[in-house]
């Protein structure tokens, strides 16, 4: 059951990104709560089951949106592998955790997905990318954080989503 509810998650917040925020987009860039969620979602799994869920979630977003298939992928499972390795020796809990960790989430993988595009021989403009996507982004996601962890947090406190040993 809870596998199934985390997939209900990913698939939800893949159809709000790409069916509802084009709608407030500025400079046709929008909130990448998919990425956010798979932080929120990190800071409670292991390092094994974070990784899977970023792969899983990435993965679904680059063939329901269309990018390049696989850099959100990887991405994805980066960041939920490196949070769900050291989110034992943060504080989870703790509401700046996954802002800070959405702030540097969110450039890593601009960045990546920048360094991706460059490697395939794209022409890159680096100033427009960084003075206007990274910061857009950056305080979108920022401004995302909260209504994505809450619902976290309310998701974990549901019975079936509790860890059993």
């Amino acid at each position: 059951m809870q596998k199934f509810i985390l997939v209900l998650a990913i698939i939800f917040s893949i159809v709000i990104e790409s069916a509802l925020f084009p709608f407030i987009s500025i400079a046709g860039v929008v909130p990448n709560i998919t990425m956010i969620l798979v932080i929120c979602l990190a800071l409670r799994q292991n390092d094994e089951k974070a990784a899977l869920i970023g792969l899983a979630a990435g993965l679904t977003k680059d063939i329901v949106v269309g990018r390049i298939i696989g850099i959100s992928g990887i991405t994805f499972m980066l960041i939920g592998y490196f949070i769900g390795k050291y989110n034992h020796k943060i504080f989870p809990d703790h509401l700046t955790t996954p802002i800070v960790l959405t702030i540097f989430g969110t450039l890593f993988h601009e960045a990546s997905y920048l360094l991706f595009v460059f490697l395939l021989g794209y022409q890159v403009d680096l100033i427009l990318a960084v003075s206007q996507i990274w910061i857009i982004q950056a305080i979108y996601n920022f401004l995302m954080v909260f209504p994505v962890y809450i619902g976290v947090q309310q998701l974990y406190q549901w019975q079936v989503m509790k860890k059993h040993y």
